[in-house]
């Protein structure tokens, strides 16, 4: 007798240790992320449109939704528009007819829209009939293909619909950005198609100690800017660029190797997803390729600060997008067919879009290479980047992240 009560008083305090564990856990997360580590927010525009009156970029320029259901909306003709281009914004494209379940986690509606931009409301157990695991944080993603459709699942964030911080940076969408992450992810998973190369699969962190590659690429992503932004020096400052990159190529041998995966990976889903998110974003103004060129020139302009990254694989966005968008700017001024260089990149694995752009020069037509940035100018070139896009602080993201899981599982 006196065994089972020693055990039922065991049980009785590890069941209330159990307890005021969680307890802490939960009162601890709720603080972190409502009091001592709050996601900076901002209900109005911070940063201005660009462009002229007719043809005006970013969040600014627009009538914003306040919430989900009249996002719904906005989201569903950018899927529309999307499906309608798809097939011209990759050769052989298998990123065509994708749907979209939309998941507003926090007010547990869930939506299924159709390439055409039809949608309806679903219930959760009909989500995971195509075998889709919920998530619960902004921008949670996952593709599907079942039940005779195919396509991706994205949690949406009412806090963050309304947070201009949380997405006035990507000026190529204007809106709160789930389809930016829609048509980069999806990308992704055609590339699962592509020529591979293992020893290249090296991940090292983002390398902030190299500052010598850091200024070097930093140099690099500045150059790349000026060459879109900057029609008639665009081949002068596309030379530099390939003088920069030749330099870190051979002389920044390590930090090359490690960044080659990326620049090529994470470069082409950029340029996909800047492609894609112009024509979403902007169909009242943007209908041609020849206007997304346009939009990039101005986004690109005056060494925008939404558009620097510094930092692996942060770079590498940037990097093999910037330059995947001058080679298509290229074969167009030459005369030759925008889609080469992405048949020759699915097909070889140690291929990123700065070597072909580098190889469509000869290198004794380049010039000097420049003088990489002083660390002076290197820092305030990244202060710039950080004050401007808002991005949160490492414990603000991860409290936010707590909480989202905690509060709404």
């Amino acid at each position: 007798m006196k065994t089972k009560k020693k055990k039922f008083k065991w049980l009785k305090r590890f069941f209330i240790f159990i307890i005021t564990i969680i307890a802490i856990v939960y009162v601890g997360v709720f603080l972190g992320h409502k009091v001592f580590f709050k996601v900076p927010y901002s209900d109005k525009p911070t940063v201005q449109s660009i462009g002229n009156k007719g043809f005006q970029l970013g969040a600014a320029a627009k009538a914003q939704p306040l919430t989900i259901s009249d996002f719904i909306k906005v989201f569903a003709l950018q899927v529309k528009r999307y499906n309608e281009v798809s097939s011209s914004l990759w050769p052989n494209n298998p990123l065509v007819n994708q749907y979209v379940i939309a998941d507003d986690y926090k007010n547990h509606q869930i939506y299924l829209i159709a390439p055409n931009g039809h949608y309806k409301k679903i219930t959760q157990k009909e989500m995971k009939k195509y075998g889709i695991m919920r998530m619960t944080y902004n921008g949670g993603w996952s593709a599907f293909n079942k039940n005779g459709i195919e396509g991706a699942y994205i949690a949406l964030d009412e806090n963050a619909l309304t947070n201009y911080y949380s997405f006035e940076r990507y000026q190529h969408i204007g809106s709160y950005d789930p389809f930016s992450t829609y048509a980069h992810e999806l990308f992704h998973v055609s590339q699962n198609d592509w020529s591979s190369d293992s020893e290249s699969k090296v991940n090292e962190g983002d390398r902030l100690d190299d500052s010598n590659s850091r200024k070097k690429r930093m140099l690099l992503i500045q150059q790349l800017m000026l060459a879109i932004s900057d029609k008639n020096k665009r081949d002068i400052h596309t030379r530099d660029a390939v003088s920069t990159y030749i330099d870190y190529k051979h002389k920044n041998k390590k930090d090359y190797k490690i960044a080659l995966l990326k620049d090529r990976i994470e470069g082409t889903a950029y340029y996909y997803e800047l492609m894609s998110s112009l024509y979403a974003g902007y169909p009242e103004i943007i209908s041609t390729d020849s206007d997304v060129y346009h939009a990039l020139e101005l986004l690109m302009a005056n060494d925008n600060p939404m558009y620097r990254a510094t930092g692996l694989p942060d770079e590498s966005y940037e990097m093999g997008g910037f330059a995947g968008i001058l080679l298509d700017m290229q074969a167009i001024a030459r005369g030759q067919d925008s889609n080469d260089w992405k048949r020759k990149i699915e097909k070889d694995p140690l291929l990123t879009p700065m070597d072909l752009l580098a190889s469509s020069y000869q290198t004794n037509s380049l010039p000097a290479v420049k003088k990489i940035p002083t660390s002076g100018e290197y820092e305030k070139w990244v202060g710039e980047m950080e004050k401007m896009q808002h991005r949160g602080t490492g414990p603000q993201n991860i409290f936010a992240f707590l909480y989202d899981h905690l509060y709404h599982f």
